[in-house]
């Protein structure tokens, strides 16, 4: 007789918005995906650039890489992704994107993986980032359905690491 699997709460909403993607129509585990940049590409050339200049220059990029942060305010949403060189912020608007794409950055969760294309941008504090134009691209390469452990930036004991933390 198989044995039922109990599943923790973070564990059922992580396995409810894969199946809301699935529903939606996109693949949670992705497949093949043509990123242009990885951030040691971008920051590199044009970190010194203005706001204005980027704005001008109109420079399309399309980066994958894993979620690292993220965060909504209304209709619009921030995320940091990180890829082998370094990390780059991704700037959300509903109102440019659509509905769809919209509810998909909406599905994202922190360890998923995913492709986006957009317009490369200066914040108004001065960080290099993206802003996200259609199309938006879903999930990469997977779709984290186990959560990242409690504490996880300390998951291995500072004594086994080498560090001494106070």
């Amino acid at each position: 007789m198989a044995e039922k699997i109990k599943l923790t709460q973070q564990e059922q909403v992580r396995r409810q918005k894969m199946q809301d993607l699935i529903d939606m129509g996109v693949d949670p585990f992705g497949a093949a995906f043509a990123r242009t940049h990885k951030t040691g590409d971008i920051v590199p050339v044009y970190k010194d650039k203005t706001k204005e200049e980027l704005e001008e220059l109109q420079i399309p990029v399309t980066v994958a890489g894993r979620i690292m942060t993220k965060r909504r305010m209304g209709k619009a949403g921030f995320m940091h992704i990180q890829d082998i060189d370094g990390q780059i912020q991704i700037y959300v608007r509903k109102d440019e994107v659509g509905d769809a794409p919209y509810e998909l950055y909406k599905k994202n969760d922190l360890g998923d993986i995913v492709g986006i294309s957009g317009v490369l941008m200066k914040t108004d504090h001065g960080d290099l980032g993206k802003g996200v134009h259609p199309p938006v691209q879903g999930p990469a390469a997977a779709a984290g359905e186990v959560p990242r452990p409690a504490g996880y930036r300390r998951a291995v004991p500072p004594a086994v690491c080498g560090s001494h933390h106070e």
